[in-house]
Order: C-alpha cells, then structure tokens, then sequence
C-alpha cells in the first residue's frame, strides 16, 4: 500500500508543477497587461496644462481638414491650449467660418489656406502649395496635424470603383500627408522641436482586414509606417512624429458598422471627446497610439479574437454595410 501511494505521488507531482507554471505564467502576463492599461488609463487623465503645447513646441500649428469632425475638434482643441492655427482647407466659406469661430472662442491667431488636397502632385496643386510655404514661412510652428482624409469610394470592391476615385483617394490620404509634413519639417528641424500628428486608422493597424474598403485601409497603413519611420528618422532632432489610430468617432467617414454590430456604438465617441484624449496624447507615448479609452479597450478586445474571426464577421459586416448604401436607406 506505501509503494503505491508512493508512486501516486510522483505521478501527479510532475502535474502540480506544471500546474502551478502556468497558472505563474498567466498570472504574470495579465498582471503586465494590467499594469499597462493602468498607466495607459493614467495618461489619459492626465490634464496637459494649456500653455505646455506652446512652450514645449512652438506658438503655431498647422491643421489639414479642421472644416468638420476630428479636423474640427482638433483645431478648437488646440487653440484652447494657446496655440495659433494655420487652416488647410478647399471650402473657402467654411475656413473663414471656423477661423472665425476660433479666434472669438480663444482669441488667438489664425491663418486659412485654401488648398484641396486632392489636387497635390498634379500641376494644379502646384499655387495652393507654394501659398501653404508662404503662409507657414516664418511662423514659429510646433505642432502639425495631418487629419484630411478621404473615405470614399468604400463598401465596394476593388475592380467596381472609379480609377480616378482611387487616385484621389490615394493624393489626400497619402500623397498630402506627405507634402505638408514635408512643407513644416524645415522649420522644426531648425528651431530643434515639433510635433507631426498624423491621422490613420485602427482599421489597418489592430485588424488584420477591411475587406471592401481596401483601399482605404491601405492607405491608412501608409500613414502609420511614414510616422514610424519618421518617429525614429526625427527624434533625434527633438520632433516626434506620432500616428494616432482611431476606432469610431462619429463623424461623415465613420462607416457606421456600429449600426450592424450593436454593442460596438459603445465604442463610439464624440469628435471633441477624441480631440481632447488626442490632444493630450501630443508628444507622449511612441509612433503609434489610440488616444480614446474605449478604442483602447476595444483595441484590447480586437486583439483577443483569431484573424479568421475578423475576417468573417468583418466581410458580413462590410457586405450589410454595402446593401445599405446602395439601397439609398440611412
């Protein structure tokens, strides 16, 4: 009877102590994701004092697209913190009506260029882009927001849509976010500090596909790799270059799969809530961040799930999402 109790035990202790391995193993892991979301939780409480923008970067910032949206938040958001605002817009009435709106709520500066963006490396594009040199040449510019996108043509796919649709697609989201950094960068380098905020997206960053908006995600994709490369090409002249990658924000390009999902409008925020976390994150954090705290759970959500899960409920989706649009319905 000992000897068999004896061999008993050395049975299941070879069991325990795998046991107890791998329940240390996960318990390390989700103490160390824990302890991220804290701090991450953390910074996005943090209140940047309204002057720390302006002293820490310079007393102007450059924003693309500030007419609606994220744009718009944004630049209100900053100007709350002190800075001056170069406006980058094609819709004249618009930028004089938001310029306006600025300079009567926070009573700083402001300068409106009218320039539309779709129009960059075409002959064309060539006047509003010496006027963007001109207005910034000179200024002390410190933060540089590159928000102008173009979501359409989306829920169709690839072989359906417009060739040229794609090419303006492609000159907003990447051939613009290009040039205007390209525009300001002299300047920083210069004066020794800066901060570039480049405008991208969750949906090609945390999701592994956006099936029948292709073309959309990859462009997004771009502006995250040209942030990254910059971040490391840039910091050691005192500029960081950041990509924030939003989940929903309610704004025209949302593509509203909330509508489809359920829960997932509980995921969505405001254009001024995003801008605030958005602009708390400047400067802070590395290349890539998702300011708002329900993208960042959501992100942690997203993460969990294999690829082919995505993949699967991200096509119904897309395909409901495209029934609806071309039915007309809202």
């Amino acid at each position: 009877m000992a000897s068999h109790v004896f061999m008993i035990r050395q049975e299941t202790a070879p069991a325990q102590w795998w046991f107890l391995s791998l329940a240390f193993v996960g318990a390390a892991y989700a103490a160390t994701v824990t302890l991220r979301f804290v701090a991450y939780l953390a910074l996005c409480r943090c209140h940047r004092p309204k002057d720390d923008l302006r002293r820490r970067y310079g007393e102007w910032a450059v924003v693309t697209g500030p007419t609606s949206g994220i744009g718009r938040a944004m630049a209100l958001e900053l100007a709350r913190h002190g800075l001056n605002l170069v406006l980058v817009g094609r819709d004249p009435a618009i930028l004089r009506e938001i310029s306006g709106t600025v300079k009567s709520l926070h009573k700083v500066k402001t300068k409106t260029v009218v320039f539309d963006l779709s129009l960059v490396w075409t002959p064309d594009g060539d006047e509003p882009l010496r006027r963007l040199r001109e207005a910034v040449e000179g200024l002390d510019v410190g933060v540089v927001v590159n928000n102008a996108g173009v979501a359409k043509p989306g829920a169709v796919y690839l072989h359906e849509a417009d060739v040229e649709a794609w090419v303006r697609m492609v000159r907003v989201n990447m051939s613009a976010v290009t040039e205007v950094t390209a525009v300001v960068l002299p300047g920083m380098v210069s004066r020794g500090r800066g901060a570039i905020v480049n405008i991208g997206s969750a949906g090609s960053e945390y999701i592994p596909s956006l099936p029948l908006y292709t073309m959309y995600a990859a462009t997004k994709r771009y502006v995250a790799q040209f942030s990254r490369s910059l971040h490391v090409e840039y910091a050691s002249k005192g500029i960081h270059v950041q990509c924030q990658a939003p989940f929903f924000v309610d704004t025209r390009l949302m593509f509203r799969f909330e509508e489809a999902a359920g829960g997932v409008s509980l995921f969505t925020v405001t254009p001024d809530a995003y801008a605030r976390a958005a602009v708390a994150w400047i400067g802070r954090g590395g290349a890539l961040c998702t300011p708002a705290v329900r993208h960042q759970l959501l992100r942690r959500m997203a993460a969990a799930a294999p690829d082919s899960v995505h993949d699967w409920i991200l096509l119904r989706l897309a395909t409901w999402n495209r029934k609806r649009c071309f039915s007309g319905s809202e």
